[in-house]
């Protein structure tokens, strides 16, 4: 499917087509197909609102010192002593 959608980006009707058909815009090919694969196999799928849910559930987990690292959604914590 990625191929196709990407092909489809650059034409006017893939413009409208990938506003209804979700797809990863990483510049990586790679990880479009996995991403992409990812959003459209699986039995369940949970998507998080955002990097504070994801740090909150750190938290609530008893993680100390929670920090984001340089890569999106990566956070770091550490258990307390």
């Amino acid at each position: 499917m990625q191929p196709v959608l990407d092909r489809l980006s650059d034409t006017r009707l893939g413009f409208w087509a990938l506003r209804w058909l979700p797809r990863s815009d990483s510049h990586r090919r790679d990880w479009r197909i996995l991403d992409t694969f990812d959003w459209y196999s699986p039995h369940y799928q949970f998507k998080y609102s955002g990097f504070e849910e994801v740090c909150d559930w750190f938290r609530e987990a008893g993680l100390v010192d929670v920090r984001p690292l340089p890569y999106p959604i990566c956070i770091q914590g550490r258990k307390p002593y």
